[in-house]
This record gives structure tokens, C-alpha cells and sequence, in this order.
């Protein structure tokens, strides 16, 4: 009688925890389905340092008398520490997006402006029309349109699907390029599709997309110049 009343309650402890706790992490999880929350190992140990903190002060110094307050106390690690890496990691993620967003501002701003004309051109729309499987380009043309690929994706702040045309230019069609400077930040302009199928999403990737492609138009029509 005594150990099955001892059982129910520790039971019943538990469940009034982990129930609310459950359907909490549920909802969150419901709501940032659609983004990719990167954790990190100081989350992960802050988190259960402190969840195993407040379940030793419940335990031994709240010091509770029945096996419910017992089942409460040993709940606390678990709830307080992904009370702690959930919401961390998702502000962390909301806060590299703000600055993603504004890194892809910043990479508009300096496309150059002879790389908008040149681009938009009739003798490159029609040398970029001219490419076929029977016809692949020169490795001058390649280096154009691996250009007018990247300065795509920077003006429109969509880097995987313009990756992607890279990715299968370089890797699949093996495409020569003109310049070995080109052909030494493709691994960088080809990482955004790479990437694309993690379950987590790395800032750095597109960060390095922007650095290495806009030297990459810089260096092909300069400068940009100031409005």
C-alpha cells in the first residue's frame, strides 16, 4: 500500500511537471518549425549546469518530504535547462538572421554599377543565349556568366538557387574560368547549395558567398561608384 501511494505520487510529480512542459516545447516547436535553430555546446552546458543547480537546491536544500515534492525536484534539470537552450538558441538565430539581412543590404549596395550595364547588355544576353551542350562557353564566357550568376544572387539576396547554377557549371559541366582568382572562390560561391539540405543553418556560408562574390565583381568592373 505504502510503495504503491510512493509510486503515484512521484508519478503524479512528474506528470504536473513535464505535461505543461511538454505541451510548451511543443507549441515552440510548432511555431520555429521553419527555422533552422543552430545550438551550441555552451548552450547545452549552461543549460543542464543550471537545470542540475536548481534541482541539487529543491533536493537538499528546499529539502521536500514527500516523494511528489522529490518528483518536482528531480524534474527541474531537464525543464530549466531546455527552458534555458531553446529560447537561447532561437534569439541567437533571430539575431543572425538581423544581421544576415543586413549583410545582403550591404552586398547590394556595392555591386558596381558597370556591372548592372554590362549585365544587362545586348552583346551579353546574347553570348549568354549561345551557350548549349554542343556549344559550352570559352573559359572567358564561363567567368562572365559564373559573374552574372553571382551578381544575381547579390542583387536579389537569393544565394542558393544562383549556387546552385554555379555548383553545376563548375563540379557537373566542369566548366574552365579565365581567371585563377575566380576559380579559387568558387568552393565559397558553391557552398550556400552545399549547405542547403543542413538541418542547420550557418550564417558564415553566406557571409563568405557575399565577401568572396562581391571581390569577385569588384575586381572584374571596380569599385562601385558612390550614388
Amino acid at each position: 500500500m505504502d510503495r504503491s501511494f510512493w509510486l503515484g505520487s512521484y508519478l503524479g510529480g512528474s506528470l504536473i511537471v513535464f505535461v505543461p512542459f511538454v505541451l510548451l516545447v511543443s507549441a515552440f516547436a510548432w511555431m520555429t518549425r521553419r527555422e533552422r535553430l543552430r545550438l551550441t555546446p555552451v548552450d547545452i552546458v549552461v543549460g543542464m549546469s543550471v537545470g542540475l543547480a536548481v534541482s541539487l537546491v529543491v533536493l537538499f536544500v528546499v529539502n521536500p518530504q514527500s516523494s511528489f515534492g522529490v518528483a518536482v525536484g528531480n524534474s527541474m534539470t531537464l525543464v530549466v535547462a531546455f527552458s534555458i537552450i531553446l529560447p537561447s538558441s532561437y534569439l541567437r538565430t533571430k539575431r543572425w538572421r538581423r544581421k544576415d539581412a543586413e549583410g545582403r543590404r550591404a552586398a547590394r549596395a556595392v555591386i558596381p554599377s558597370a556591372a548592372r550595364d554590362y549585365f544587362a547588355s545586348e552583346d551579353f544576353q546574347r553570348e549568354l543565349a549561345g551557350i548549349t551542350e554542343a556549344h559550352p562557353p570559352t573559359p572567358e564566357t564561363a567567368s562572365d556568366v559564373i559573374a552574372y550568376w553571382v551578381f544575381r544572387a547579390l542583387d536579389s539576396g537569393e544565394y542558393v538557387e544562383w549556387s546552385r547554377l554555379i555548383f553545376y557549371a563548375t563540379a557537373v559541366k566542369r566548366w574552365h574560368v579565365a581567371t585563377p582568382p575566380l576559380a579559387g572562390t568558387v568552393p565559397w560561391l558553391v557552398a550556400p547549395f552545399q549547405a542547403s539540405g543542413d538541418t542547420q543553418w550557418d550564417p558564415s556560408v553566406d557571409r563568405d558567398f557575399r565577401e568572396y562574390g562581391g571581390a569577385t565583381l569588384i575586381a572584374r568592373f571596380g569599385m562601385p561608384v558612390p550614388a
